[in-house]
């Protein structure tokens, strides 16, 4: 029980549904037991992710209209003729560099439709936010060897460390990494049992569990069960916009 209401102010905290006080308590809380302190800190970071996100987002949409558009055909009087053209066209490449292509061709469809493909569009890997404790077990070794990896992006290995971690822990904040891991390498059947224990949990990990099981289930091409899951996921969600683009490709 004590577990349970521990969870659920995680979750308001990461909804914003605090006030100043009850945040000042949890704090506090979280101060008494190391255990907590690093489910608040992951808490945390994880919801910070999750809203920047939409950053990344915003810069792929800018560039995109720039392409479409095109440059204007006559400058602003403030600026001066072939320069304005030239700085326009420097900051097109800039917004393009450092969001990728990948966030404009996902705001303007320059991807297949089918459900492999959506997955593929939309799949990205979540920044590493895992708080790894500081002793020499040797289950505390396979999580550090396994989020390094995650980090390398050598997401077999990571696969490797990160299962034999899950299975002797049960952590679902490790077992998200380890879902995402196996998504990035065309693995949703491994997958998909790991991200629905992850809705178990409430707060972020059960929010990007959603979102990853949705694309887990188009890997599979299993578009039925994708639907029922991007059903659930609310609009306010940082995932909500994203899922309702999802939902209007598949349907």
């Amino acid at each position: 029980m004590e577990q349970l209401e521990w969870q659920e102010k995680l979750r308001a905290l990461s909804a914003g549904e605090l006030n100043q006080e009850e945040k000042a308590n949890l704090i506090r809380e979280a101060s008494s037991s190391e255990t907590k302190a690093a489910e608040l800190r992951f808490s945390q970071q994880l919801t910070t992710v999750l809203k920047e996100r939409d950053l990344f987002e915003v810069k792929g949409i800018m560039a995109g209209l720039i392409l479409e558009e095109g440059l204007p055909t006559s400058p602003p009087s403030s600026f001066g003729g072939k320069s304005w053209r030239f700085w326009t066209l420097g900051l097109t490449l800039f917004l393009l560099l450092s969001t990728g292509v990948f966030f404009a061709g996902q705001t303007w469809g320059w991807w297949a439709h089918d459900p492999q493909a959506l997955a593929q569009k939309y799949l990205r890997p979540m920044e590493n936010v895992v708080f790894v404790e500081d002793n020499e077990s040797a289950s505390i070794e396979d999580l550090r060897l396994g989020m390094d990896a995650y980090d390398r992006q050598n997401y077999a290995k990571a696969i490797q460390y990160l299962n034999t971690y899950y299975n002797q822990a049960q952590d679902g904040n490790a077992g998200l990494f380890l879902a995402i891991s196996l998504l990035m390498e065309n693995q949703a059947v491994q997958a998909t049992p790991i991200l629905l224990s992850g809705l178990q949990k409430p707060g972020p990990v059960q929010e990007a569990s959603r979102w990853y099981l949705a694309l887990a289930y188009l890997q599979r091409a299993d578009t039925p069960a994708a639907i029922n899951t991007l059903e659930a996921i609310p609009n306010s969600s940082i995932y909500g916009q994203e899922a309702q683009e999802l939902l209007k490709s598949l349907k």
